[in-house]
């Protein structure tokens, strides 16, 4: 089966520091690569504006893309957090 909607998403977290506006290398390389295979897809960058509520935001983008492919980007601080974020996504 081939994707044709992938969602890729970063994370924010809390009290770290992070680039605003520049999108992280992992998921850069991930959408170039899924450009040349003509695969269409989205980036839902929630480390921009941190300091606004993440799961709505991650809600909200899941609802309007209806994706095939939910592929998120996370580091180990903050992940119990997250695994209950993807688990109520489930």
């Amino acid at each position: 089966m081939r994707f044709k909607n992938i969602l890729l998403c970063r994370l924010a977290y809390a009290g770290y520091m992070q680039n605003v506006g520049i999108p992280p290398v992992g998921i850069a390389y991930l959408s170039q690569s899924l450009l040349k295979e003509g695969i269409e897809h989205s980036i839902c960058d929630l480390g921009l504006y941190p300091q606004r509520c993440e799961k709505e935001r991650l809600y909200k983008e899941i609802k309007e893309k209806n994706p095939d492919v939910l592929a998120i980007s996370m580091m180990t601080l903050g992940y119990k957090s997250h695994y209950t974020l993807l688990n109520n996504i489930k």
